[in-house]
C-alpha cells in the first residue's frame, strides 16, 4: 500500500515564494540568490510572520551551539535585505524593532500547492494598481474605514495636502477590495495629463473602449452602465472641474461603478463622501521619552523604518528619542517629509538633523529616484499645489507665512489683507483650506488656522521674494501687541474665561513678533511693549527662563534708547525678579530687582505690584522675612491676597521654629473656602496658595510627630497636581514637601519616585535651582542606600551650586546631613568644620527649625572623637537639642536626639539612663511605627531592656 507524500508548504509574501524544505526563494517565478545563513534567517522570520523574533532566538535557530557576535547577525540581515530589494520602490520586508529583534513586515500566506499559490499571489497584486507596500505604517484603520465607506456608498474622495499619503492609501484600498470586484479595479494616475479634454478618453483607453473626444464622457458613461468596476482616479486637483463632472455622471448613471478619488481638494459634487487624510500621529512635545515610547507613534515608526533602509544598522537609542519626537512634530507627521528627512539621517544623525531642520533642508531634501518628479522634493510637491492657485490666492498664501503658529480669521484680515474686502479675504482663505494648503485647527474651538511647517517654509520664500516680509512683520507685531495688551486684564479677573487656552497657542506668533521687532529692520518700542504685555502668558506657561531673558532685553532697550515708561518698566522688573527666583539668579540680583519693583510700585501707587515685591523680598531677606510677611498681610486687600499673607507668615514661623503657630496658619489657608486661583493668575506669585500650604503642613506634621499624616498629605497634593499644568507649583511641592518627607520617613522607593519627578519636570521646564535640589535629594538617597562616596560628592556639589544661586532656597539642612555622612565615613575633621558652618548659617538665616538636628549631629560627631571631654561636649549638645526641640514642639527631632543619646549612654554602660531618655519620647507617638526613625528607636529600646 502506497502512502501519499506530504505536500511541501510554500510561504508567499509580496512577490516572493519561499519553499523552506527545498531551501528555494523565488521572485515572480525567478530564483533569488541568497546566502545560506541569510536564507535560514528568512525562514525563521517567515514561519513566525508578523511576530518579533529576538536576536537570541535567531542565534539559537541559525547558529545552534555556536557563539556568534551580534555584528555577524547584522551582516547577514543586510545581505538578506539586499536580496529582497528592501528600500526599492517603497518595499520594506525586514523590519528592525529596536531593543527587541526583527520581524517580517509583509503579510505571509501559507499554501500547499502551486495553484493556491497563484491564487494568493493574484489576490496580493494587481496589474492596474501600484505595487502593494510590504507594510503601511499608521494607515491600517484609515484604509479599513475608507474601504467600508466606499463599499457602502460607492463614491469617496481622499483629500489632503501634498505628501500626506493619499495615493498610498488609495492603492491599499484597491488591493483590499480586489476580490469584491473580481479584479475589475482600474487605477488611473492623472498627474501627467494637462489637457482636461483627455481625461475621459484616457480612462476609456485604459478600459479598452473606443471614444471620440467630443463624446468621451457620454460614451464612457454609456459603456459602464452595467459594469461592476472600481475606478480609482489619482491626483485630480489640477483637473478638478472635469473630474468632478465625470465622477458625478458615473455615480448617478452607473449604479454598479464605485469611484475612489485622491485630490488636494474635494470635488464637491453629488454623492461624494469626503475623507480628509490626517497626518501620522506624532509623539508629544513634553515628557521624558524613551525610544520605545516614541515608537508607539506612527510618525516615528515611519521615520525609523526609512532611516534603517537608508543606513543599515540604524537603531533608535533612548538618548535620541526626544530629538526624533521634535522632528516628527516639526514635520507635522507628513509621511513624505518624514521619509525625506529620514534619508538624511546617515549624513547628520538624529540630534544634528533636529537642529538643522530649517526651511532649506526641508524643501530641498531628495527622495527616491523612482518617485514622480513632483514627489522627489517637498519644493516640487508644493510647486505643484502653488501653480494651481489664482493670483489672489497666491498673494494670501505667501502672506500667511508671517504667522509662526495658529492664526484667527481676525488676524488674517488685519495682517494679511492688502486692501481687499474682508469678504474677499475670507473667500481666498476658504479656498486655501479646501486645497489643503491651510490647515483648520479644531473648529469646535473657533476658526483657527495654521500652515504646516513645511508649507510655511515654502511660503516664506515666496513672501521674501515678493519683498513684503518686513511690511507684513510690522503689521503682525502690531496686531499681537494690541491683542496681548487687551488680554492683560483677563489675567486678573477670576470670572474671565481661561486666557491660557485663549492665548496660549499664540506663543509662537509672540516670539516671532518680538524677535522681528528687535532686529535692525524692526521697531524697538513695539518690542518692549510686546514683551511687557506678554509677561503673564510666559509665567502661566511655565516659560520662566524665556521670560527672564526677554524682560532683561526689554529693560536694556528702555534704559539705553527710549523715553521712560514707568508702568512698562514696572511690569518688566516684576517679570525679571519673579523669573530670577527659578532660573538661578544670585541673591543680590533678585533682591535688587524686587527693590526696584517695590520703589516703582510705590511711585505709581500700584498696590498689586507692591504686594508682589513684598512677596519677593520676603523670600530673599531671610532675617527680615517675618517683618516682610507682616507688611504684606497689612497691605492685602482681596481674600486671595490675605490667604497669601497667612501662608507667608506660616512659612516664616515654620523656619523660625514656631511649629504650633505655623500649623495653625497652614490649616487656616487650607480650610478657607476661597476658590483656588485659576492657573493663569499664578503668575502673580508663581505658585498656588493651598498646595504650598499643604506641603509645608506636611513638614510641620512630621516635625510634630505625625509621620503617617505627613506622608499622606504630601502624596495627596502631588497626585492632585500631576493632573494639572501647574508645573511651578508641582516642583515646589516636591522640593518643599514630598522629597524631604519621603527621605525623613525612610521610604526610599517613594523618595526615588518623587526625586525622578522633580528632576524630570525641573529639567523640562528650565528650573535650574530646583534641578539642583533634585540632585541634592538624589545624593541623600544614594547615601541612604549605602553608596556614601557617590552620594556625598553629589550632595557637596549641589550645596556649592545652591550657595551660588538664589538664597531663598536654603541648604542648611543639606549641610548638616553632609556633615553627618562625612562623620560616618570617618572624615571627622571635615565633618566638624561642616557642622559648625551649618550651625552658624542657621543662626544667620534665622532657621531655628533645624537647629535641634544640627546640635544632635554635632554631638554625634563629638562622640566619634572619643575622650571624656568630647563625651561631655556631646552630652551637652544632646541636652540642648532636646530642650530646643521640646520648645518647638518638634517631637521628631526629640526622638532622633533621644535615640542617638541613648545609644551613647548604652556604650558607656548606662543603659537604664538611655532607656529613661528614649522611652518617654517614643511613648508620645501614636502613628508612624513602620517609619525608619521609630523602628530604630524601638529596636534600641528592646536592646536596652534586655
Amino acid at each position: 500500500m502506497s502512502h501519499a507524500q506530504p505536500v511541501e508548504a510554500t510561504l508567499l509574501f509580496g512577490p516572493f515564494r519561499l519553499r523552506p524544505a527545498a531551501r528555494q526563494l523565488e521572485r515572480d517565478g525567478v530564483p533569488v540568490q541568497v546566502g545560506a545563513r541569510a536564507l535560514d534567517i528568512l525562514i525563521v522570520l517567515a514561519e513566525q510572520a508578523g511576530e518579533i523574533v529576538s536576536k537570541q532566538d535567531l542565534f539559537a535557530r541559525v547558529w545552534p551551539n555556536i557563539a556568534v557576535e551580534e555584528g555577524t547577525l547584522r551582516v547577514h540581515i543586510a545581505s538578506l535585505r539586499k536580496a529582497l530589494g528592501d528600500g526599492r520602490s517603497d518595499s520594506r520586508f525586514i523590519a528592525n524593532v529596536p531593543g527587541l529583534g526583527y520581524r517580517l513586515a509583509a503579510p505571509v500566506f501559507r499554501s500547499t500547492s502551486d495553484t493556491a499559490s497563484d491564487a494568493n499571489m493574484a489576490s496580493i497584486q494587481s496589474p492596474s494598481l501600484p505595487a502593494r507596500l510590504a507594510r503601511m505604517i499608521g494607515r491600517d484603520e484609515v484604509t479599513l474605514r475608507i474601504t467600508e465607506t466606499l463599499l457602502a456608498h460607492r463614491f469617496v474622495s481622499i483629500v489632503g495636502s501634498g505628501g500626506i499619503g493619499k495615493t498610498t492609501v488609495a492603492a491599499a484600498v484597491g488591493h483590499m477590495v480586489w476580490r469584491n470586484f473580481k479584479g475589475a479595479v482600474l487605477f488611473v494616475d492623472l498627474a501627467s495629463i494637462s489637457d482636461p479634454q483627455l481625461v475621459s478618453s484616457v480612462i476609456a483607453s485604459r478600459l479598452g473602449l473606443t471614444t471620440t473626444s467630443d463624446e468621451s464622457v457620454i460614451s464612457l458613461v454609456a459603456s459602464l452602465q452595467d459594469a461592476k468596476l472600481l475606478l480609482i482616479l489619482d491626483n485630480c486637483e489640477h483637473l478638478i472641474e472635469t473630474v468632478a463632472r465625470l465622477a458625478e455622471a458615473l455615480f448617478v448613471k452607473c449604479r454598479t461603478v464605485h469611484i475612489l478619488v485622491t485630490s488636494r481638494e474635494a470635488l464637491r459634487v453629488h454623492g461624494e463622501h469626503i475623507h480628509r487624510l490626517l497626518p501620522l500621529e506624532c509623539p508629544p512635545g513634553s515628557g521624558c521619552l524613551s525610544a520605545a515610547g516614541v515608537l508607539a507613534y506612527s510618525a516615528a515608526q515611519l521615520f525609523v523604518e526609512r532611516a534603517a533602509a537608508a543606513s543599515d544598522g540604524f537603531e533608535l537609542q533612548d538618548r535620541d528619542a526626544q530629538a526624533l519626537a521634535d522632528i516628527c512634530r516639526r514635520l507635522d507627521g507628513i509621511p513624505l517629509a518624514l521619509e525625506l528627512a529620514a534619508a538624511r539621517t546617515d549624513a547628520f544623525g538624529i540630534r544634528d538633523l533636529a537642529e538643522r531642520l530649517e526651511g532649506w533642508l526641508l524643501l530641498t531634501a531628495r527622495g527616491r529616484r523612482t518617485a514622480l518628479p513632483r514627489q522627489q522634493t517637498l519644493r516640487a510637491t508644493l510647486d505643484w499645489s502653488h501653480d494651481l492657485l489664482d493670483k489672489d490666492e497666491g498673494i494670501l498664501f505667501r502672506r500667511l507665512a508671517i504667522f509662526a503658529g495658529d492664526f484667527s480669521l481676525d488676524a488674517v484680515i488685519a495682517v494679511a489683507a492688502g486692501g481687499e474686502t474682508p469678504e474677499a479675504v475670507i473667500a481666498c482663505l476658504s479656498s486655501l483650506v479646501a486645497k489643503s494648503l491651510v490647515a483648520l485647527r479644531d473648529p469646535r474651538a473657533g476658526a483657527n488656522y495654521r500652515l504646516l511647517e513645511t508649507t510655511r517654509a515654502y511660503a516664506l520664500e515666496k513672501l521674501t521674494a515678493a519683498g513684503e516680509r518686513d511690511q507684513l512683520a510690522q503689521r503682525h507685531a502690531t496686531f499681537f501687541c494690541d491683542l496681548f495688551e487687551r488680554a492683560q486684564g483677563e489675567w486678573d479677573l477670576r470670572s474671565a474665561s481661561d486666557p491660557i487656552s485663549t492665548y496660549g497657542h499664540q506663543i509662537d506668533n509672540l516670539r516671532a513678533a518680538i524677535d522681528w521687532a528687535f532686529t535692525s529692520r524692526g521697531d524697538t518700542w513695539l518690542a518692549v511693549a510686546l514683551t511687557a504685555a506678554a509677561v503673564p502668558l510666559w509665567v502661566s506657561l511655565s516659560l520662566v527662563r524665556e521670560c527672564r531673558d526677554r524682560a532683561n532685553r526689554a529693560l536694556s532697550a528702555l534704559a539705553t534708547s527710549m523715553p521712560r515708561d514707568a508702568l512698562r518698566e514696572l511690569k518688566l522688573y516684576t517679570a525679571l525678579a519673579s523669573s530670577l527666583v527659578y532660573t538661578g539668579g544670585s541673591a543680590e540680583e533678585v533682591e535688587a530687582a524686587w527693590m526696584k519693583t517695590l520703589h516703582l510700585a510705590e511711585e505709581l501707587g500700584e498696590v498689586d505690584h507692591q504686594l508682589r515685591a513684598l512677596w519677593g523680598l520676603w523670600m530673599v531677606q531671610d532675617r527680615e522675612a517675618l517683618a516682610r510677611a507682616r507688611q504684606f498681610a497689612e497691605l492685602a486687600q482681596t481674600p486671595q491676597d490675605r490667604l497669601m499673607g497667612a501662608r507667608m507668615l506660616g512659612v516664616s514661623h515654620h523656619f523660625l521654629g514656631d511649629q504650633s503657630r505655623a500649623r495653625d496658619l497652614f490649616e487656616y489657608v487650607i480650610a478657607d473656602d476661597v476658590p483656588l486661583d485659576p492657573p493663569w493668575r499664578l503668575g502673580r506669585y508663581l505658585i498656588d496658595n493651598r498646595p504650598f500650604a499643604q506641603a509645608f503642613l506636611a513638614r510641620v506634621l512630621w516635625l510634630q510627630g505625625f509621620p503617617d499624616r505627613a506622608a499622606k498629605t504630601a502624596a495627596r497634593v502631588v497626585d492632585d497636581l500631576l493632573s494639572t499644568h501647574r508645573t511651578h507649583t508641582l516642583c515646589e511641592i516636591l522640593t518643599r514637601g514630598a522629597c524631604p518627607i519621603a527621605l525623613l520617613i525612610g521610604d526610599l522607593e517613594l523618595a526615588e519616585r518623587y526625586i525622578n519627578l522633580l528632576r524630570d519636570y525641573s529639567q523640562r521646564h528650565a528650573y535650574p535651582v530646583l534641578h539642583i535640589f533634585s540632585r541634592a535629594f538624589d545624593g541623600l538617597l544614594q547615601i541612604r542606600r549605602g553608596d556614601s562616596t557617590a552620594g556625598m560628592q553629589m550632595l557637596r556639589t549641589s550645596i556649592i551650586e545652591l550657595d551660588s544661586s538664589f538664597s531663598h532656597y536654603r541648604a542648611v539642612d543639606f549641610v548638616g546631613q553632609l556633615a553627618s555622612s562625612l562623620g560616618h565615613a570617618g572624615q571627622i575633621a571635615e565633618a566638624f568644620i561642616t557642622i559648625q558652618q551649618a550651625i552658624d548659617r542657621s543662626k544667620h538665616t534665622a532657621e531655628g527649625w533645624v537647629q535641634p538636628e544640627l546640635l544632635r549631629i554635632r554631638g554625634e560627631l563629638a562622640v566619634m572623637q572619643c575622650g571624656e571631654a568630647a563625651l561631655a561636649e556631646a552630652e551637652n549638645d544632646f541636652r540642648q537639642s532636646l530642650r530646643l526641640a521640646s520648645e518647638q514642639q518638634a517631637l521628631a527631632w526629640e526622638l532622633r536626639t533621644a535615640t542617638t543619646f541613648a545609644q551613647v549612654l548604652q556604650t558607656t554602660g548606662r543603659s537604664e539612663q538611655g532607656l529613661a531618655v528614649l522611652e518617654p519620647i517614643y511613648s508620645r507617638f501614636n502613628e508612624g511605627f513602620d517609619t525608619a526613625d521609630l523602628k530604630v528607636a524601638k529596636a534600641l529600646m528592646d536592646c536596652l531592656r534586655g
